[in-house]
């Protein structure tokens, strides 16, 4: 018996790469990292310039504090920040600013770590 409909021999090679292609765009392969996974950044100043900011962390990610920087609206690395890995708790870091100059807006850059 035959096919209903005929087959080309590369058709094989074309859903091969399809398959491998929708791997990697479904993040199987990749560190591809949701709106919902970026964590709202908490700040409070107190008088001397000491910023405590804090962000509920997941398990699976590290963390990079960043801060908009006034002159250019880059996001820049906070001086002296490392990366932070997630414990499903929340992270809470210290920062040294101007009191005398308007607080600076933070966020951070989570990645996913692969294992």
């Amino acid at each position: 018996m035959g096919s209903a409909f005929p087959v080309h021999p590369s058709y094989g090679v074309a859903v091969l790469i399809l398959v491998v292609g929708l791997l990697f765009s479904t993040g199987c392969v990749s560190k591809k990292v949701e709106p919902a996974d970026i964590p709202r950044v908490s700040s409070s100043q107190n008088g001397t310039g000491i910023v405590t900011l804090s962000w509920e962390s997941k398990v699976g990610f590290e963390y990079r504090l960043l801060m908009r920087d006034m002159d250019t609206g880059k996001w820049i690395p906070v001086a002296g920040s490392g990366v932070y890995e997630g414990t499903g708790k929340t992270i809470t870091v210290k920062d040294q600013q101007n009191p005398k100059k308007p607080l600076p807006w933070y966020s951070v850059s989570p990645e996913r770590i692969s294992k």
